[in-house]
C-alpha cells in the first residue's frame, strides 16, 4: 500500500467515525419518535364503542390515560407541537367518550370523530430541529 492510499483510508476512518455516529443518533431519535406515534395509535385503536338504546357504551379505554405520558415523554424529546397535539387529543377524547356515555353525541358523529381521532396520530410529524440537532443525546 502506497503512503497516499494509507492517508487516505486514515482520514477516511477519522471523517466516517462522527459521520455514522450523528447518523445513528439522527435514526434513534426518529425511531424514538415513530415508536411513540405508533403508540399512540394504537391506543386510540383499541378503543371499543357500540350503540345501546340511546348511549353509546365505549370499552377498552383503560390505556387512554397513557397518552398523557407519551405526551410527557414527547416534550422530554423536545417535540413540542406532537405533545400538544397528543394532550388536546386526549381530553377530545375524554370529553366525547363522556357525551356518548350520557346519550349526548350519535353513532355517527362518534364515529367520524373516532376515524379524525386516528388521522391526527397518523399525521404526528417529529421536530426536524430536534431530530437533526447536533447534540449527542438521543
Amino acid at each position: 500500500m502506497t503512503e497516499e492510499t494509507q492517508i487516505s483510508l486514515l482520514v477516511g476512518l477519522i471523517l466516517s467515525l462522527p459521520i455514522g455516529l450523528y447518523s445513528g443518533i439522527i435514526i434513534a431519535r426518529y425511531s424514538k419518535f415513530s415508536e411513540l406515534r405508533d403508540e399512540a395509535l394504537r391506543i386510540v385503536r383499541t378503543i371499543s364503542y357500540m350503540q345501546e338504546e340511546r348511549k353509546i357504551i365505549v370499552s377498552e379505554k383503560n390505556d387512554l390515560p397513557k397518552l398523557t405520558l407519551i405526551s410527557s415523554e414527547l416534550l422530554f424529546r423536545q417535540h413540542q407541537k406532537a405533545a400538544d397535539s397528543i394532550i388536546t387529543l386526549s381530553a377530545a377524547i375524554a370529553d366525547t367518550n363522556h357525551e356518548a356515555e350520557s346519550g349526548k353525541t350519535p353513532i355517527e358523529t362518534y364515529e367520524q370523530r373516532y376515524l379524525h381521532w386516528q388521522k391526527i396520530v397518523r399525521e404526528l410529524q417529529p421536530s426536524i430541529r430536534r431530530i437533526f440537532a447536533i447534540a449527542w443525546s438521543v
